[in-house]
């Protein structure tokens, strides 16, 4: 679907087509959620801002103005989400022909605030497991996953992920997938082990 430089499509009936380039990538689903969102939300600002909304008249002082509210209303990490999707969808744009000048191409990404992540103490991790103290099915699993996210960091996801194939007690090590499909090993320690047998 291309057009010419004076007849630009709006974003909201380009966008599907993205979408759809997005899949055939075998992108995530959940990625492709995110960069939606984006989208929805560049298009409504722009909408509420009486900016155009066809992709060929989006401009960078337009993008640059969205990432500012986002900035005002939001954490700076989804600032920098938003300015990422929306990259992708710019540099898609201008490989379909789409687009002419990639108006990305001149804002710059928003600075992230780094904030530490509170770690819980010891005492704090000790009364999470005695939670699960029990002899229950249901308490010898979740002191198995409990240790597992204390010992490794994993993701949600990562732990959803595993199965019983991906963990080798012999070596200690449990093989999960990440972001972008990624495996990488994690090494836990005696008392996981124990957990998780």
């Amino acid at each position: 679907m291309t057009t010419s430089q004076h007849e630009t499509l709006p974003l909201a009936d380009i966008a599907p087509s993205w979408y759809r380039a997005l899949r055939a990538a075998n992108r995530s689903p959940r990625t492709i959620d995110s960069y939606r969102l984006a989208v929805d939300q560049l298009e409504g600002w722009l909408t509420e801002h009486g900016r155009p909304t066809n992709v060929g008249e989006i401009t960078a002082d337009d993008i640059r103005r969205f990432l500012g509210h986002v900035l005002d209303t939001r954490a700076s990490a989804t600032a920098k989400q938003r300015y990422a999707s929306l990259m992708q969808l710019f540099r898609w744009l201008e490989r379909e022909g789409e687009i002419v000048e990639n108006p990305m191409s001149r804002v710059d990404p928003p600075k992230v605030e780094e904030k530490p992540i509170p770690v819980l103490t010891d005492t704090e991790l000790k009364a999470l497991l005695a939670t699960c103290d029990g002899k229950s099915f249901e308490d010898l699993r979740d002191a198995a996953i409990l240790r597992l996210f204390i010992d490794t960091g994993i993701r949600l996801g990562e732990m959803a992920g595993l199965k019983v194939t991906d963990i080798d007690l012999d070596l200690q090590v449990a093989v999960v997938r990440g972001k972008g499909n990624r495996l990488r090993s994690v090494p836990f320690g005696d008392k996981t082990t124990e957990a998780l047998d």
